[in-house]
């Protein structure tokens, strides 16, 4: 008889050598699998007999990697609503925390452009690891990296995590902790000694704040950072065209963002540099960012 009081984690990695590695105990049992196409069939297997008590963490490598991965688990059903349900709770609690008169009263939420418009039928973590980030945490290709991640974890209603030691962490003993983090948002890379140096919960995120990211740091115009409503509008063409079927090209998803925010022409006069906000804006905007958006 299936025990429903077990949690089932599957961490997909990726690494030089493919594996399966299996840890469990009384609560929960964790499927590490280093290159998850390599045993497809047993993994997808893994997950259907245990839907409803599963939770999935991806350890993000490259934007195209993580969108096949997404595309993988997008095809398990039954439990969207029950996920979607989840989101708008917690979407409402952060509205409420913007608004303590109304403890005790319903705050109405609506969903913004981008948020939960493709549940997963269960919870996910995109999981950095922190020496991906560290040193180089304003990079144009550090910021374009996260930008791209923070949309696709908005997307499928997941969250993120930023953190050291991610061998330890995934361990049938310590995963609990990431999966239940209690802690404020923290979308801002620390330097410390904290375990978590990054941590984006679920339904905190909007489009506002991945482009108020972009428009954080100075760089050249040629970077990919995404500065501008209308390039996330294209990707989320673009990307909801993959899912639904109507393309199988996943190069075409991002390559209109490669190079796209700004491009001088060799005969006109560049373009002024772009809007730059200041670091007590970014800060105002991340403690009290716009609701509905």
């Amino acid at each position: 008889m299936e025990d429903t009081q077990k949690k089932t984690v599957v961490v997909i990695l990726e690494g030089d050598l493919s594996s399966i590695e299996y840890e469990g105990c009384d609560s929960i049992e964790v499927y590490k699998v280093t290159n998850l196409f390599q045993y497809e069939s047993y993994v997808k297997s893994v997950i259907a007999k245990r839907l409803a008590h599963v939770s999935v963490v991806i350890q993000f490598t490259t934007i195209e990697s993580l969108t096949k991965v997404m595309y993988f688990l997008n095809q398990f059903d039954g439990n969207r609503q029950t996920q979607k349900a989840k989101f708008i709770k917690q979407l409402e609690k952060f509205a409420r925390e913007l608004q303590p008169e109304t403890t005790g009263d319903k705050v109405s939420v609506t969903l913004a452009q981008g948020q939960c418009e493709l549940p997963l039928s269960f919870p996910v973590t995109i999981l950095f690891d922190s020496n991906q980030i560290k040193d180089n945490e304003l990079s144009p290709a550090t910021i374009f990296n996260l930008q791209l991640a923070r949309y696709i974890a908005l997307k499928h209603g997941g969250d993120i995590i930023a953190a050291s030691n991610i061998g330890s962490i995934i361990t049938a003993k310590n995963i609990p902790t990431i999966l239940n983090l209690e802690i404020p948002p923290k979308p801002i890379f620390s330097v410390g000694n904290d375990t978590i140096v990054i941590y984006i919960p679920q339904a905190w995120d909007s489009w506002n704040k991945i482009i108020l990211q972009g428009k954080s740091i100075v760089s050249s115009n040629n970077d990919d950072v995404i500065r501008q409503e209308s390039n996330l509008a294209q990707l989320n063409m673009h990307y909801d065209d993959f899912f639904h079927g109507n393309t199988s090209n996943l190069s075409g998803v991002f390559a209109h963002l490669h190079n796209s925010t700004t491009k001088p022409s060799t005969t006109e006069p560049q373009d002024p540099p772009k809007q730059v906000i200041s670091i007590s804006e970014f800060l105002q905007e991340i403690v009290q960012p716009s609701i509905v958006e």
